[in-house]
């Protein structure tokens, strides 16, 4: 409400609720991140691509072979 800038219209009032509501959420996610750094005393855990979990490899995809038309 201190804002220096308040919004005019309903639609205004959304978008600035819900650019506030994002901020929020960013800042609790960064504090979060911090806190679980802290508490692993500056230790990361290690970063994944997305084939690799704990250094095994995923599982592929199995394949079906197509079906073969009788002969008639």
């Amino acid at each position: 409400m201190e804002t220096e800038n308040q919004p005019g219209s309903i639609e205004q009032w959304f978008k600035r609720a819900i650019a506030l509501d994002r901020n929020y959420r960013k800042s609790r996610r960064e504090e979060e991140r911090l806190r679980r750094k802290k508490e692993n005393n500056g230790i990361s855990a290690p970063r994944l691509n997305n084939r690799e979990t704990f250094g095994q490899s995923l599982p592929q995809p199995q394949v079906w072979p197509r079906r073969q038309e009788m002969p008639q």
